[in-house]
This record gives C-alpha cells, sequence and structure tokens, in this order.
C-alpha cells in the first residue's frame, strides 16, 4: 500500500511538471538566449515572443514568458523533487511588477514581496 501511494505522488509530480514542460516553446540556451539586452529565438534575432524554459539545480523548472524579448507575465518555478509551485514572480516590461510569492516545499506560502518598477517596495511579509 504505501509503495502504492508513493507511486501516485511520483506520477502526479511528472503530471505537473509535465504540463509546465507543455507550455515551452523554448529551451533557455538551446532554442534561446540573451542577446544584446533581449531575449531572442536561437534561430532569429528578432525580440522573442513565447515561454522559454530552463532546468536548474536549484530552482528545478522554470516557466518565464515574454514578450517583445522582455519577460512578461508571471514567471513560476516548479521543485524538482516535489513538482510543486517554488515560486511566482510577475513581469512587466521585463521589471518585476507586483507581488512576488515564493513557496515551502510542502506547497504552503512562505514569503510575499511587493515590486514596482524592479524595485522592492516596503517590507516582505514571511507566513
Amino acid at each position: 500500500m504505501k509503495k502504492l501511494g508513493v507511486l501516485i505522488i511520483v506520477c502526479l509530480c511528472f503530471v505537473v511538471i509535465g504540463n509546465a514542460y507543455a507550455k515551452c516553446q523554448y529551451n533557455l540556451d538551446v532554442d534561446a538566449s540573451v542577446r544584446d539586452g533581449l531575449m531572442r529565438p536561437a534561430t532569429s534575432y528578432d525580440p522573442l515572443d513565447g515561454t522559454v524554459c530552463s532546468n536548474s539545480f536549484f530552482y528545478g523548472l522554470q516557466v518565464i514568458p515574454y514578450k517583445n524579448g522582455l519577460a512578461e507575465g508571471i514567471a513560476k518555478a516548479y521543485s524538482k523533487k516535489s513538482g510543486k509551485l517554488r515560486y511566482e514572480v510577475p513581469y512587466k516590461n521585463g521589471k518585476k511588477e507586483g507581488i512576488e510569492k515564493t513557496y515551502y516545499e510542502s506547497g504552503q506560502l512562505r514569503e510575499e514581496c511587493t515590486y514596482e518598477n524592479n524595485q522592492l517596495v516596503g517590507d516582505c511579509k514571511l507566513f
């Protein structure tokens, strides 16, 4: 019974991470890279419009939306271990804009920080 529970958890992690990967249009350093301050597809010098993903040891899977070569929308990172959301960072025109949220490995909210024009506004809230 314990093995079945572990198997279900592992499968759920693959589903969560798999769904995040399904949103990826470009892989960082393979299909896209930053050139002259803008994210660009590997096959073009045009600014990138789409979703770029990278897989890092520390953050796990990172999914970042871009518009005109700049981060635009909510960037997310998912844990390699559990597949759960690790952080959400809102971007506008390549700068942090809004409430950045980080989460514990359990999935519970850890911290909220407010940004305006890429600058921290006030104190962060710890939970």
